[in-house]
């Protein structure tokens, strides 16, 4: 299963939302009919993602979970329509903190060169660029491009930002 650790960012939120809560559930049914020893760490990594998920069902007031489970669960791009939505996105936010990280106590996350290059290239492609259109815009060249996307660079951050304006998302997007 192999969950990436978690900063208590609204990007890191969504992927917990949009990605880990289903993956843990998953693994819990999977593990709880075939247990393999090998598949233990998972399995109990996945049950505190179950348990966070479900402590922070119960944390929230009838309005609150209503737009956690209509809205925010069912929507990859969050975007509220009243002032009350964005209140109550933020008290569930802040619950999401303080069950995911108690006492504060966050991770730190790291990346590798070929990670970062999968995912600049995936965002490349999935926003209908070419090399060398992204070259042009950012005034790299190609081949610097190529080795960023391909994991033999590491991708400097004045790099990154540019990129992440092309691409219209956040330096958090870019890991």
């Amino acid at each position: 299963m192999m969950i990436p650790l978690l900063r208590p960012t609204t990007a890191d939120f969504r992927k917990w939302c949009h990605e880990y809560i289903g993956l843990a559930f998953h693994l819990v049914q999977t593990y709880e009919r075939n247990p393999l020893p090998a598949d233990e760490g998972d399995y109990k990594t996945a049950q505190r993602i179950c348990r966070q998920y479900k402590v922070l069902l119960a944390s929230l007031e009838k309005k609150e979970r209503r737009l956690f489970e209509n809205k925010i669960m069912k929507n990859k791009a969050i975007q509220f329509s009243s002032k009350e939505e964005r209140i109550a996105f933020s008290v569930i936010f802040e619950n999401w903190k303080e069950i995911c990280f108690p006492g504060k106590k966050y991770q730190l996350k790291t990346i590798t060169k070929e990670q970062i290059g999968e995912k600049i290239k995936a965002l490349r492609i999935n926003n209908g660029y070419t090399r060398k259109q992204v070259a042009d815009i950012t005034g790299i060249s190609e081949a610097t491009l190529k080795a960023y996307e391909n994991g033999d660079r590491m991708l400097r951050f004045e790099v990154a930002y540019l990129l992440a304006q092309v691409y219209r998302g956040g330096l958090d997007e870019l890991v």
